[in-house]
């Protein structure tokens, strides 16, 4: 069974790929806005926070990078049309902890309406994901992504 995600990438990344930008999209993934160059928003004045934010990708989510967001941030986020999206789940990958220890990290956290954080350059990610998918089902869950919530047209 197919499992669609919501890949938040950062505007630097998304235009030296456009490509697989694409082929994400046309997959039925999410792509959301990680900001241009992975700055930590709340370290910027607004206007550099606008300027981050639009960089990145033109999308209805925006997940902060490092987590680092607060109110102003979030007000900053809503003026530009923006949704925060956040984990529950921090699988550790982009520590670069084993698969079998992602693994373990994800299935010990789960809970209802989980959401949880993977990164595409971790070093074991994608070693850990068939077992960890298995799993997660194994554990009575669904994955989806909160794209029927969306106006995606």
């Amino acid at each position: 069974k197919k499992v669609l995600v919501i890949f938040f990438v950062v505007g630097r990344w998304a235009q030296k790929h456009q490509d697989l930008l694409k082929e994400m999209r046309r997959a039925g993934h999410l792509v959301g806005n990680h900001t241009e160059g992975h700055e930590k928003l709340t370290e910027l004045s607004d206007d550099e926070v606008r300027a981050a934010i639009k960089g990145g990708l033109k999308a209805q989510l925006l997940r902060p990078p490092y987590g680092a967001y607060n109110k102003r941030i979030r007000a900053i986020a809503h003026s530009l049309h923006y949704k925060i999206s956040f984990w529950t789940v921090d699988s550790d990958d982009w520590k670069g902890i084993s698969a079998h220890d992602i693994q373990e990290r994800v299935w010990k956290n789960l809970h209802p309406g989980a959401c949880v954080l993977l990164h595409l350059n971790a070093p074991h990610t994608l070693a850990a994901l068939p077992r960890l998918i298995d799993g997660i089902r194994e554990r009575g869950y669904e994955l989806c992504h909160e794209g029927s919530e969306l106006d995606l047209s």
